[in-house]
């Protein structure tokens, strides 16, 4: 790691070291749909490299778990701090479900904003807004920004419009790389593959899509998919170019100078790794893994590589910002939680419910029916190999 010159003060905080004092604004951008395996550094497929910079230049946890897999559930017990499980309200998918948050649930933002903090929020996404009541302690919510250039630029100007000396906090959830894929101009190798019969910039198109796969021979279904695969690449690349264009004018404009930009995602894509196409089927990596990184003008770069978890967002926001993380937050600022913790995560989605455990390499996947299955991530990144023996306690 690069180390601050002798005669700068550093700043200890958890895995967290700053050249002099810690910034006291948040930006905080959080990702729809973004694989952790699509990122740069992570990945070998440059996808990403301005979002690869900033991790870089920043500190990022690559053994960073979510604790859902769609964008209600893990939006929620992210900027809680703890999991539904321990707060006792289990978002569920089905529509004829949704249940708002009750009042009084105490959100980073509300946290924030009871500190004195001016809030403001960008969703393009029904399951984290008002709707869903998951958008607690946020002063101001902009509506009618149609991208992640947009939002984030829209929010600069916000927060330039209001700037009085007051502290902020200013969090943009973008959309991209969800579905339906419409990052045309960002697609390559388009041309090599043979045309389908579907648009995967309409959504209607991509819920046939998925109602037509299990019928498609094999021939067609890889077709299908290498077009979807390189739509969702597509997704990828055109979200790094519009945070970067975006944070370019949030510098040139003095306001990343004294702020802690905080990147996450809700959750991943699964792209029939296990069985199914985009996202709430399972805990399995590529839905599950997750992205967390912060970076700072004054942040010493890094590489935290201890166990992690979204609910750790939160915690680490507050302890930077010198506020008390709340005693129902059980999640922990990053560098500071044990080796051997316990990481949980939990989904009511498409289908049953499911649970996933993880205790250093070791992971395991119940579904609430009963079935387990347990892998071992150093052995078996994928996820490919079930190693659950019914008859070894320590699996049960």
């Amino acid at each position: 790691d690069q180390q601050p010159a002798n005669d700068v003060p550093v700043l200890d905080v958890g895995a967290l070291r700053f050249e002099g004092v810690a910034p006291t604004n948040v930006l905080m951008i959080s990702i729809d749909t973004l694989r952790q395996d699509h990122l740069d550094p992570y990945g070998d497929r440059q996808l990403t490299p301005n979002l690869g910079r900033y991790l870089t230049e920043g500190v990022h946890a690559p053994d960073t778990m979510q604790c859902s897999n769609w964008t209600m559930a893990s939006v929620s017990c992210t900027l809680l701090g703890r999991d539904p499980v321990e707060h006792g309200f289990l978002p569920r998918l089905e529509s004829q479900r949704e249940v708002a948050y009750p009042d009084g649930t105490r959100f980073l933002a509300v946290e924030l904003a009871e500190a004195g903090f001016r809030t403001v929020l960008s969703s393009r996404n029904g399951f984290f807004s008002d709707r869903v009541h998951n958008d607690q302690g946020y002063d101001t919510v902009l509506g009618g920004l149609p991208n992640a250039a947009a939002q984030l630029a829209g929010t600069l100007a916000f927060v330039q419009e209001q700037e009085d000396g007051t502290p902020w906090f200013a969090h943009v959830h973008v959309v991209e790389p969800h579905a339906p894929y419409d990052a045309v101009e960002f697609e390559v190798g388009r041309d090599a593959l043979a045309p389908i019969d579907y648009d995967l910039a309409d959504g209607a198109d991509m819920v046939r899509l998925r109602a037509d796969l299990p019928s498609m021979s094999d021939e067609d279904a890889a077709l299908v998919q290498a077009h979807v695969r390189l739509a969702y690449d597509a997704e990828v690349r055109s979200v790094d170019d519009q945070i970067a264009r975006a944070l370019s004018g949030w510098d040139e404009a003095g306001y990343l100078d004294d702020t802690l930009v905080v990147f996450w995602s809700d959750h991943g894509e699964q792209l029939w790794e296990h069985g199914h196409f985009t996202h709430a089927y399972d805990l399995n990596y590529g839905e599950n893994n997750a992205l967390f990184a912060v970076w700072a003008k004054n942040l010493v770069p890094g590489v935290w590589t201890g166990p992690v978890s979204a609910q750790d967002i939160a915690p680490t926001v507050l302890t930077v910002l010198d506020q008390a993380v709340p005693e129902e937050m059980t999640g922990f600022s990053i560098g500071l939680a044990p080796a051997d913790r316990v990481r949980r995560a939990v989904s009511v989605a498409r289908g049953e419910g499911h649970n996933s455990l993880r205790r250093g390499d070791l992971k395991l996947i119940a579904t609430w029916s009963g079935q387990r299955s347990l892998f071992d991530k150093s052995l078996d990144p994928g996820e490919t190999t079930d190693r659950f023996d019914p008859t070894n306690p320590e699996h049960m």
